[in-house]
């Protein structure tokens, strides 16, 4: 595997591009075949499309608008990052959902035979230790649950892991690009076939603190829960905090979050916003009947390095480490060298890390929040 990677500030997306990969030999861009581009609200994604298609009309691309970019041991915001992958033993292709407003899903099982079309595979091929999936959606049509749900089950067993695409917390439009051309409200898939060891990890920063309350009323199309254990859900969530219930439009629910448990796992649900009929709207669907708890924070570092060195132990020395990180996560943190701590503990993993800050992370059937979801590879 080679990895040849960029960076720019630059507002223009051509120039941005052009900048990023100016340092990219004749023979390194002839060999590449797959890129991955992250960028912020300042670049065009037209424009940021249309050059890469002109330097590499062949070559498989993914890419999304986001809220933050990572690459190797930095943490952006306002840029575009760029990797070019040359991976012989990987073959990545690339398809798009796209008005996914308007998602069925069917739509999911169409746009697998797409990618399966394109690796020359049939379904019954489709294998979890030589297969993964990569997905880059829109954050704001709140369609991730349906859209991951749907594309896990017809991907039969492959893991599949991604994040929401961001426009810098303006919350009016995010844009996706594939293979040379740009979407908005659209979902990219990327199928990877590997001979290269990979492994994936999930990690978040947060324990039960053992109290826990039942989801009696709610609304998962609206992300709205009205009632927890049959009372108003921002009265029970009040009283499970200690904030009084005045008090509760400005608290800071990144400090507690209401989380659950499924086979053995936890998973974070983030609140967004009181409701004024004292209703608690969240950053994912919650289900009625759903047990959750609240949620204690651990020190973020620490629970980052323990996921990283379980990765490692997974895969031995650890070439690539594709990322997507919740906003939340670094909402959390209060100082630019906290945040840049999380860049340099990364690149002690591997010296090839790309990423960006989501609106919300995938990982097989689930939309999960408060969370980093990673894909690491071999040497």
């Amino acid at each position: 595997m080679k990895i040849i990677k960029g960076v720019s500030h630059k507002s223009d997306g051509a120039e941005a591009v052009e900048e990023a990969i100016s340092n990219w030999s004749t023979a390194e861009r002839q060999q590449l075949n797959f890129i991955l581009v992250y960028y912020s609200t300042q670049q065009n994604s037209n424009e940021v499309a249309a050059t890469l298609h002109h330097h590499f009309p062949e070559v498989t691309m993914a890419g999304c608008s986001t809220a933050g970019e990572f690459l190797d041991a930095e943490r952006y915001e306002g840029s575009l990052v760029i990797m070019g992958i040359h991976s012989p033993t990987i073959n990545w292709q690339a398809a798009v959902l796209e008005d996914v407003r308007n998602f069925e899903p069917a739509d999911g099982g169409e746009l697998v035979e797409e990618l399966l079309s394109l690796h020359n595979l049939e379904r019954d091929e489709l294998n979890s230790e030589k297969h993964f999936a990569l997905i880059l959606q829109d954050g704001l049509a709140m369609q991730e649950e349906k859209i991951t749900a749907a594309v896990t089950t017809y991907l039969q067993g492959v893991p599949l892991l991604g994040g929401s695409a961001g426009d810098d917390l303006q919350f009016k439009q995010t844009t996706q690009i594939a293979n040379g051309k740009a979407y908005s409200e659209a979902a990219v898939v990327i199928l990877g076939e590997s001979a290269h060891p990979f492994a994936i990890i999930k990690n978040q920063h947060y324990q039960p603190a053992g109290e826990d309350v039942i989801v009696t009323d709610s609304n998962p199309e609206k992300r709205n829960i009205k009632t927890l254990d049959g009372r108003p859900a921002a009265e029970v969530y009040a009283e499970m905090t200690g904030v009084g219930i005045e008090e509760i439009n400005t608290f800071d629910f990144g400090k507690s979050p209401l989380i659950y448990r499924e086979q053995g796992e936890i998973y974070v649900r983030s609140i967004q916003k009181v409701e004024k009929d004292g209703s608690l709207t969240f950053y994912c669907a919650v289900d009625q009947g759903l047990l959750l708890e609240k949620g204690e924070r651990q020190e973020p570092l620490q629970e980052l390095k323990k996921s990283f060195d379980t990765l490692q132990h997974k895969l031995g020395e650890i070439e690539l480490v594709i990322l997507f990180s919740c906003i939340l996560c670094k909402a959390e943190t209060e100082s630019a060298e906290e945040r840049q701590a999380w860049g340099t503990l990364l690149q002690h993993y591997a010296p090839n890390v790309i990423g960006f800050d989501t609106y919300g992370e995938q990982l097989n059937g689930l939309h999960i929040n408060q969370t980093m979801v990673a894909i690491g590879f071999t040497k």
